[in-house]
């Protein structure tokens, strides 16, 4: 236990680093910078508080903090920055507050016990491997003020039955929900024009997919290792184009493709979707 006295004004990078035995810390409330990897590595750490006077906190502060259950996050900090939470394994529960404008690539890799997150309005991107590795992830939350979701963001989430996209983004990136085996449906939003490789390979229990009007591409292994995909809606009116060395939707064959009314011709002859043996115009019943 450690307890810092009132009147200092900040903690230096990789201060604690390392510290096993350290299990709790009083910072005071002079304190207005953390540095970068100050709590880095500790393992048993399970209690710190955060004062309102802090304004900045450096990248990775907490990385490898596997014992720390919960962190009050100050709105006097903005930014939650690269790798702060990687690898805190034992974080249940932690809100972002409206303060926040930005979070860093890793932020939350492999808290693997982080059950829900709700990401505020006053953020507009979500980094590459976010969330990646949070097993236990369940509720996802993302407003429409995010108009892009950075590569395997949602990676191996195992637990995500759900997920709405937000209106705004453009792409689907690589892998983004790669290993999301709980995930049962998606809708990709009209403005996305590309799904990109592995976005949702090994998504297991995925049964519906309906695909925007905007999409012209779909790459490498998109939706490889879905067996369980059984109706895919496709709005587009061009049917969109494969990679030539994509692995997609044609082990799906029986699932039924639902495309707009006057394009049946156009996908029985496109690549790949030529190979569905069941394709009907939205509002057809399919027998």
């Amino acid at each position: 236990v450690i307890e810092l006295d009132d009147g200092v004004t900040s903690i230096g990078a990789y201060a604690f680093q390392d510290c096993y035995s350290l299990t709790s810390i009083t910072v005071p409330n002079s304190v207005t910078i953390i540095g970068e990897s100050s709590f880095y590595g500790c393992s048993n750490l399970t209690s710190i508080n955060i004062p309102n006077k802090v304004t900045k906190i450096g990248y990775a502060v907490f990385h490898n903090c596997s014992s720390l259950p919960s962190v009050i996050w100050p709105s006097s900090v903005t930014q939650i920055n690269i790798g702060m939470f990687q690898g805190c394994s034992s974080l249940t529960e932690f809100t972002i507050p409206n303060s926040v404008t930005s979070i860093g690539n890793y932020a939350f890799q492999d808290c693997s016990k982080l059950k829900a997150i709700v990401i505020p309005e006053s953020i507009s991107s979500i980094a590459e491997k976010t969330f990646m590795g949070c097993s236990s992830l369940a509720e996802v939350t993302i407003p429409n003020t995010v108009t892009s979701i950075g590569y395997e963001a949602f990676r191996d989430c195992s637990s995500l039955p759900a997920i709405t996209l937000p209106e705004q983004i453009t792409q689907i990136s690589y892998r983004t929900f790669q290993g999301c085996s709980s995930l049962t449906s998606i809708v990709i939003p009209e403005l996305v024009k590309s799904i990109w490789g592995e976005a949702f390979y090994m998504c297991s229990n995925l049964k519906s997919v309906v695909i925007g009007s905007g999409v012209t591409n779909i790459t490498n292994y998109s939706f490889m290792g879905c067996p369980a995909i059984r109706t895919i809606i496709c709005k587009p009116t061009t049917p969109p184009v494969f990679n030539d060395e994509s692995y997609n939707f044609e082990v799906y064959s029986d699932a039924i493709l639902y495309v707009p009314a006057g394009c049946t011709s156009a996908y029985q002859n496109a690549e790949v979707w030529r190979k569905f043996k069941n394709i009907a115009e939205e509002g057809q019943n399919v027998k």
